[in-house]
């Protein structure tokens, strides 16, 4: 995670990896429950919410309130874009199913974000199709 934020260092002490390494299975994949001895050690320190979700999750972005709320022109524009740029790749409705996003009418759907990023890779690195 060179140019990145590395949110385990904690977990890399020494100590801490060598404690790991000789624990038994169990205790590290307890119940088909991963983590199960970092989840049981932290229960009442940390929400249960958060200890008993079963979805994996890195450091999360607010992509739904920026295209939503926050900049929503911004991102409908760099969609425009992107959906250009993937002419026959990506079809031009995706513009309208972004809109129907930002009116509430359907869920957030993190493809657009994705189609967003390619686009802007594309132009970044004029790569074209």
């Amino acid at each position: 995670m060179a140019f990145s934020v590395e949110a385990r260092v904690p977990f890399l002490d020494y100590r801490v990896v060598e404690f790991c390494l000789n624990l038994a299975d169990e205790d590290k994949i307890g119940g088909g429950i991963s983590k199960a001895i970092l989840r049981r050690s932290m229960r009442g320190a940390v929400p249960n919410a958060i200890l008993d979700r079963r979805d994996k999750m890195g450091f999360v972005t607010a992509e739904t309130l920026w295209m939503r709320r926050d900049m929503a022109d911004h991102f409908r524009n760099e969609l425009e874009d992107a959906a250009s740029r993937l002419s026959g790749v990506i079809s031009s409705k995706v513009i309208d199913q972004f809109d129907e996003v930002l009116e509430n009418r359907k869920p957030f759907d993190h493809r657009y974000w994705r189609i967003m990023s390619v686009g802007r890779w594309m132009k970044n690195f004029n790569i074209t199709l």
